[in-house]
């Protein structure tokens, strides 16, 4: 996968959101929710992973970030995964709903042509409504690629980052990640 250093994080960023707090973190049984951030320096592109473990994900990288951002990054595999995320609402922002008050779709692979740097991300626009959340990454379609799929979950809620490895093994196999705000 081709991988590329990111620059630094400009400094309003860390703030946005910064006094959320999410509570009742679950997943799909047998994902682990990784909460420990090592710091392995520089920031990587395109690997949903906070490297620099400043609290965002993929900064300079050209991913939009807010108080809650997801990202889902599966190394050079032309598969589809599609990402969603189900807001306490009830709305869903996904491939086919790429904007809702408040949350936007910013990139979807391989629609938007991704080469070998396939990702999906979505972020909060303004100050998020307190409630429950849900973020599932389904397999929509392998493209020939022979399972398992392996790929990377992060969650940015307030100023911390949460990660979880995520495996599919058949089409439409779906890993959620779900918390309150």
């Amino acid at each position: 996968m081709a991988v590329g250093a990111c620059g630094p994080l400009p400094a309003p960023l860390a703030a946005v959101g910064s006094t959320l707090v999410p509570k009742n973190l679950s997943a799909t049984p047998g994902l682990a929710i990784d909460t420990a951030c090592v710091v392995s320096g520089v920031e990587l592109c395109f690997n949903a992973i906070d490297d620099n473990c400043n609290g965002v994900i993929d900064e300079g990288c050209g991913l939009r970030s807010g108080p809650i951002q997801m990202t889902v990054a599966w190394g050079s595999a032309p598969v589809d995964l599609d990402l969603r995320l189900t807001i306490p609402s009830g709305d869903t922002v996904s491939d086919d709903t790429p904007t809702i008050t408040g949350f936007r779709l910013d990139h979807d692979c391989p629609r938007d042509g991704c080469g070998e740097q396939n990702y999906e991300n979505l972020f909060a626009t303004d100050e998020p409504p307190l409630g429950h959340y849900v973020v599932a990454v389904k397999l929509a379609d392998p493209m020939g690629h022979i399972s398992p799929v392996k790929a990377t979950l992060s969650a940015r809620i307030g100023s911390r980052s949460y990660r979880l490895a995520l495996e599919f093994a058949k089409v439409g196999d779906t890993r959620t990640f779900a918390f309150d705000l």
